[in-house]
């Protein structure tokens, strides 16, 4: 069954891939409120649409590590947030969500060999994966007999004849079931699954929804078995990638020679590392190898030498925890850090802080 829609104009807007993956649709977006789906259809079909068979080149650019772990884990069932900040999360990362035009400007695929963490591909991706990354989120979703699901679904990408596309959540419907699950504008729908049991543990159907376009993402979803009223465990799983902007720390540095000097860092950057790769003169001899370009500059965060410590004068609260190595070494010392043992934005948080290098001296 088709759910009718209504054309938007494009505005000259082409979403591509880095793999040129898209031609335009007749320069237009889909925009639709599914309001008829997961009421007829009797069979689910599990689909996850592989890479297409065309001379398009798998090779991707060079990336900072930030980008890399972006790639690396974004599609992960674990929060991506988790392995930027080197903790669990303890901030809500909903203050990080991009805004429907934002995502709209960022979503990308891509083209992806096979690997021995995922399969070929097509994946989505942020385009500016050095400022923003895709965390995933599950949500579910009680639904009702004789309603949709109540989700406006917006086509950002498509033009092609095997179903590939990028198409995000744009609204949702006043009242309906999925209004206040978690769901927002902006958000891709990769999975849904049909699942019951009193802790959900039993699998019913799922469909795979990564980069498909409109047409066979409403194809899909309305392939999903209808309502089982007999079962009121029944719950439909829905399982999103979402972009959200990296957290920022603000960093100050009072160096020796009485000069200040400002880092933009991401949280989760180790804060000696990062201080040397923005020219920071550190006292130890790996550091000074590091500035001779010898590629030795990387001590290993043994924390053994102490030659990297700083006084934390402000923001230590956005710094982890010292492990007890550190804090025997620096003992007596509460505002103390070795900077090789410290991680800024530690759980995903933003803020300043201000150290000072070799503080007794």
């Amino acid at each position: 069954m088709k759910v009718p829609y209504h054309k938007k104009g494009y505005k000259g807007k082409q979403i591509h891939s880095s793999a040129s993956l898209f031609e335009p649709k007749n320069n237009h977006m889909k925009h639709s409120n599914i309001a008829l789906l997961l009421m007829i259809c009797p069979k689910a079909i599990s689909a996850f649409l592989q890479a297409p068979q065309a001379s398009v080149s798998h090779a991707r650019p060079l990336a900072s590590s930030l980008q890399m772990a972006a790639d690396e884990f974004a599609f992960k069932v674990t929060s991506a947030a988790e392995k930027f900040s080197g903790s669990p999360v303890n901030v809500d990362m909903n203050t990080y969500n991009l805004n429907l035009e934002e995502a709209a400007d960022e979503w990308t695929a891509t083209l992806v060999a096979a690997s021995a963490t995922k399969p070929d591909g097509v994946y989505l991706e942020p385009r500016s994966n050095a400022l923003v990354f895709c965390d995933l989120e599950t949500f579910t979703i009680k639904r009702k007999t004789g309603e949709g699901l109540g989700i406006e679904l917006l086509e950002l990408a498509g033009g092609r004849n095997d179903g590939v596309g990028i198409t995000v959540v744009s609204g949702f419907v006043e009242g309906g079931v999925s209004e206040s699950v978690g769901l927002i504008p902006g958000d891709s729908i990769i999975k849904m699954a049909v699942v019951a049991g009193q802790f959900l543990e039993k699998d019913i159907a799922e469909i795979n929804l990564e980069c498909c376009n409109w047409d066979k993402t409403v194809e899909l979803i309305g392939s999903l078995p209808a309502v089982n009223t007999n079962d009121e465990t029944e719950r439909l799983q829905v399982t999103v990638k979402r972009l959200r902007k990296k957290p920022r720390v603000r960093v100050t540095v009072q160096q020796e020679d009485d000069t200040t000097k400002t880092l933009q860092l991401f949280a989760g950057e180790n804060l000696r590392r990062a201080m040397l790769v923005q020219g920071v003169k550190l006292d130890d001899k790996l550091a000074k190898a590091y500035k001779d370009g010898d590629g030795m500059g990387d001590c290993g965060s043994d924390g053994s030498c102490g030659l990297c410590t700083v006084a934390v004068t402000e923001g230590i609260e956005l710094l982890n925890e010292p492990e007890s190595d550190e804090r025997k070494l620096l003992k007596g010392k509460d505002k103390y850090r070795l900077s090789c043992r410290s991680i800024v934005g530690y759980g995903m948080k933003e803020g300043s802080i201000k150290v000072t290098l070799n503080p007794d001296k």
